[in-house]
């Protein structure tokens, strides 16, 4: 009976030194993990320091890379490719990128998709037309087709169908290149004779924002059996200056009416982004110790640049309203153009 004792001690004993040697094991084992991704993190972190170029930078920005401490929210420093090799032969040639299309400055439409490939072997794809296109200009509507024969088209190759003579005769002017909006002071329609003052905001060329006023007469056409109507340039004034900003491509505005429609406010927090040859600028808080800690106090809004785009514009080839090209034929999305640069970005 002692012997039996005897055994089932040792074997105890055993037991217990193999459970005491496997903790030990796992305590070596969790400190070697953690070291092993410490050592990982530091790697990655002093990669994303040392990032030469926005295409560095995007990719040293993706989820592992970024450390999320005393509960910042990491999202807002995440980024991601849309597509790391766009394929298309327009890239070099783009006037416009939309969400679902490519407008070249000859004025072709080409239909996109940035993870498929068309049949072509590209992500894009010419648009056929019969349109004879005069032009491709940004209206209230959207980007707008204007045929040489005077006629408005969406990019889906469509003639609207309700009146347009009013953005025609803006576009009749070369140096009209986007229409915010356009307010009658009456109603639209009307016995044959009737004219209408007709208000436009504009941008023109030369980097301002125009208020321009035209007169717009119906008459009724008893071949077609319809009202028709023409229209007559009147006046403009500046009403807002924007060179500053540089020769501008694109401008997004944010609600600029006040509650009379035909009473446009313009004011610093209109201006939602702005895309020039000089950089990119776009609307945001500016934070101060008062508007932070007071709820009743706001933070002013002004129009900020880009601090990523100033310091890696060498790397982008075309901004877009939605979608930015990197000078690889990489595509990223134009927010992240927004995001504050890493303070601790070596230079």
């Amino acid at each position: 009976m002692k012997k039996v004792f005897k055994i089932i001690g040792i074997i105890v004993i055993v037991i217990i030194a193999l459970v005491i040697a496997y903790q030990v094991y796992i305590v070596i084992s969790d400190k070697v993990d953690d070291n092993n991704v410490k050592k990982e993190q530091e790697k990655l972190q002093e990669e994303r320091r040392n990032a030469k170029t926005l295409m560095e930078y995007v990719k040293t920005h993706d989820y592992k890379y970024i450390q999320c401490e005393n509960g910042n929210d990491c999202n807002t420093y995440n980024m991601a490719f849309t597509t790391k090799d766009f394929k298309c032969d327009a890239l070099d040639n783009i006037k416009v990128l939309d969400n679902n299309y490519l407008i070249t400055k000859d004025n072709e439409i080409y239909d996109i998709s940035f993870n498929d490939l068309y049949s072509n072997n590209q992500n894009c794809k010419k648009k056929e037309t019969n349109i004879d296109i005069k032009d491709i200009k940004k209206t209230i509507r959207g980007y707008s087709i204007i045929s040489k024969d005077n006629k408005l088209y969406d990019l889906d190759l469509n003639e609207y169908n309700y009146s347009t003579t009013i953005e025609l005769k803006i576009f009749d002017n070369d140096d009209n290149m986007i229409i915010f909006d356009t307010q009658p002071l009456n109603d639209y329609g009307g016995p044959t004779g009737q004219t209408n003052t007709v208000i436009a905001l504009v941008l023109k060329s030369d980097n301002n924002i125009y208020k321009q006023y035209y007169k717009e007469t119906y008459n009724y056409n008893t071949l077609k059996n319809e009202m028709e109507s023409t229209a007559k340039f009147s006046k403009e004034e500046v009403y807002k200056s924007l060179a500053e900003y540089g020769n501008i491509k694109y401008i997004s505005l944010n609600n600029y009416k006040t509650n009379d429609s035909l009473d446009y406010k313009l004011e610093e927090n209109t201006i939602k982004t702005i895309i020039s040859d000089k950089g990119y600028y776009y609307l945001d808080e500016v934070k101060t110790d008062e508007c932070i800690k007071y709820k009743d106090i706001e933070c002013k809004l002004e129009l900020k640049e880009s601090e990523i785009y100033k310091r890696f514009s060498k790397d982008i080839k075309f901004i877009g309203q939605q979608y930015t090209i990197l000078s690889d034929n990489s595509v990223i999305e134009t927010q992240y153009l927004t995001y504050p640069l890493d303070k601790d970005l070596k230079n």
